[in-house]
């Protein structure tokens, strides 16, 4: 869905592409995709038929393509693509700050086996808060 929205809206893909995880493109050749994408945006903007032919794994390379034609094939309209991605962009966040709660609970536990309480009523409180943007995001209300 990534791929897809950053292909069918070019003009807005360095903004979008400023909202993903780099986590999310991790193995299976997806981070030589990000440094393409990266690099590209950086020159300008992004070019889907040039991002094929820059990345020579051919997993990679088809994931690109079926992103392609799924864009050529949809309604031509960017109101379609614009609102897909909001809603990816949501799932988007929830998985950040999934990530962000996850580490917090590790340093939590380390402040914990640490004896440093102070540090720890810190860190709970910031979960805390973390945890209830995750439900408002959740709730689609941010």
């Amino acid at each position: 869905v990534v791929l897809e929205c950053l292909v069918a809206l070019p003009h807005r893909a360095a903004a979008m592409w400023a909202e993903v995880p780099r986590e999310l493109f991790l193995g299976g050749g997806l981070e030589n995709l990000a440094a393409a994408i990266e690099e590209q945006l950086a020159d300008g903007e992004l070019a889907a038929e040039r991002l094929i032919k820059e990345i020579q794994d051919s997993q990679v390379q088809s994931c690109l393509i079926q992103a392609l034609s799924r864009v050529q094939m949809q309604s031509a309209d960017s109101a379609v693509h614009e609102e897909r991605w909001e809603r990816a962009l949501g799932d988007l966040r929830r998985f950040k700050i999934s990530r962000e709660i996850e580490e917090l609970t590790f340093r939590i536990n380390n402040a914990k086996q640490q004896g440093d309480e102070d540090t720890c009523r810190e860190l709970l409180r910031e979960r805390l808060y973390k945890k209830k943007k995750q439900t408002l995001i959740k709730g689609g209300r941010e």
